[in-house]
């Protein structure tokens, strides 16, 4: 396998992105006004209000208005403190003391306790829940006999008065404060769930209040007057729109209906470029994601190492990424993030080489190449993306017949691992590689988020290594060999790095957009008329 280094005009294309973060970032004003209401339009609906199972942009992002979290990302992705107004770490690295604001209030107007740290954490380790954040708390002592139902608490939560509580870890994790950063650790209110765990209504201490949810047609919101950070947030309300038409979203943005559109269609994007009243609001940045295809290792042929590995050989990477998906990222190499990627370094795996393709699926006993199905979302750039895979890997012999399926039947179908060649987007709330490598290629993850049902435990042991490494040297190096690792028995097909693609018009004050999952945070936005 051939190993040469990124493509120069994909790195700077990439590069020129980052610079952009900058320049976009948002502009605070001294005298923010109050009022109004933020109008949020998704393509599909958010699927689900619980934060413990808040996976894609969309939940994540809305969960974050109802919930906050112990810890909480700056806009560069450090660990800062949330609720935890601040932790201190044992000599050993393994208990962790966190020290609770005071005053903070529910929803309901219940004070935020201790308590409600370690009900949190465990509703969120109960099998009952099914959440798909279960994993976040493996290392905590006592977790594993909870979640088997073998004791009646999470032992090594401890809570020690109102305002502080103790964690302990079974080994040293150094990811661990960035865990309690994303929305699947999520402090919730125990008035909104009922006795089987079920979310029925959601209470947090976030900036917004739950006011209502009709599936498929909207969530509404309303300010939290009572929110910790005082004065904050300035908009009445929030009504994120579901299951609205591309199409459809431009016209709102269009005639100022929508302050704030997320795109998801070329079109989209260009007719904005076109018009010189909107040109200015399309923002380009670099999202913190990875879209790959999955190989299900289980399932023939994939379960053959050379027909994974011609899949990989057989996608223009380039082509689909500049041409077929109108832009919208850039090619990918690896398994991580493109800001992952550029911190470890990682060289190109997999050229576009069509002879060799062939000539791996003959090894493996395909020389006329064999039909099957590719499952994936209903969103357009993946939709595109999906037709420009099939295409290539027709010049193979490979027969793909694209199904598109909306998002709850996808993330079903998916998190059964059964699928065996599926598309999926791989997202960063954490920022670091653990996430990726832990949640969606760790053999514990499947059912669930590792999609491919990929078990090796050989990467088992470089993920367990890797987050209990407390030097940054010594972890990247233990991470470029989990991604050797996976370049190698290819349990997936990296595709392309996707930007976030947004428009936002000049009078939508305070946006925040983050280098991970949330991608948006409206707790400062406002509008200036």
């Amino acid at each position: 396998m051939t190993k040469k280094k990124f493509r120069t005009k994909s790195f700077l294309l990439l590069m020129v992105s980052v610079l952009l973060v900058g320049l976009f970032a948002p502009a605070i004003s001294a005298n923010p006004r109050y009022g109004g209401t933020f109008n949020y339009a998704l393509d599909r609906d958010v699927g689900s209000i619980d934060p413990h199972s808040a996976h894609s942009v969309q939940r994540i992002n809305v969960g974050i208005m109802m919930f906050d979290q112990l810890t909480t990302f700056d806009e560069n992705g450090n660990v800062v403190p949330n609720l935890a107004a601040s932790w201190d770490v044992s000599s050993d690295g393994k208990t962790y003391t966190f020290h609770l604001r005071k005053g903070v209030k529910f929803h309901t107007g219940r004070e935020f306790t201790a308590a409600d740290v370690k009900y949190s954490f465990e509703r969120l380790s109960n099998p009952k829940t099914k959440a798909l954040g279960y994993g976040q708390l493996n290392s905590v002592v006592g977790k594993e006999e909870f979640g088997e139902g073998l004791a009646e608490e999470i032992t090594g939560i401890k809570v020690i008065d109102d305002y502080t509580i103790e964690i302990k870890l079974k080994n040293v994790d150094v990811t661990f404060p960035r865990k309690l950063a994303t929305t699947y650790t999520s402090i919730v209110g125990y008035e909104g769930i009922n006795e089987d765990m079920e979310m029925v209504k959601p209470v947090g201490t976030g900036p917004f209040v739950f006011v209502e949810y009709i599936p498929n047609q909207h969530l509404k919101l309303n300010r939290n007057p009572n929110f910790w950070q005082e004065g904050k947030p300035y908009f009445d309300n929030v009504v994120v729109h579901m299951n609205i038409d591309p199409s459809v979203q431009l016209m709102r943005y269009q005639t100022n209906q929508l302050h704030f559109m997320e795109m998801y269609s070329p079109v989209v994007k260009y007719t904005l470029e076109a018009d010189p009243r909107f040109r200015g609001d399309v923002r380009l940045t670099p999202g913190p994601s990875v879209q790959v295809l999955t190989l299900n290792a289980n399932i023939e042929p994939f379960s053959i190492k050379e027909v994974r590995q011609a899949i990989n050989w057989a996608v223009n990477r380039e082509r689909i990424a500049s041409n077929v998906i109108g832009g919208f990222g850039i090619p990918a190499q690896t398994p991580l993030t493109s800001a992952m990627s550029q911190q470890l370094n990682l060289p190109e795996w997999y050229g576009y080489d069509v002879a060799k393709a062939k000539e791996l699926l003959a090894k493996a006993g395909y020389p006329n190449g064999f039909s099957t199905e590719l499952v994936v979302v209903a969103n357009e750039v993946q939709k595109l993306a999906a037709e420009g895979v099939q295409a290539d890997l027709a010049a193979i012999g490979i027969d793909v017949q694209v199904r598109v399926v909306e998002s709850a039947t996808y993330t079903a179908m998916m998190n059964e691992g059964k699928v065996p060649f599926g598309m999926m987007n791989v997202g960063s709330q954490m920022a670091d590689p653990d996430e990726v490598f832990f949640d969606f290629l760790h053999s514990s993850r499947t059912p669930g988020l590792n999609r491919a049902a990929y078990k090796n435990p050989e990467l088992d042991k470089l993920i367990e290594a890797g987050r209990s490494t407390v030097d940054q040297g010594e972890r990247d190096k233990i991470y470029t060999q989990a991604v050797e690792l996976v370049m190698s028995e290819v349990p997936w097909a990296p595709l392309y790095w996707p930007y976030s693609v947004v428009a936002v018009r000049p009078e939508l004050k305070g946006l925040e957009f983050m280098p991970t999952r949330p991608g948006l945070r409206i707790t400062n936005a406002w509008y200036e008329k």
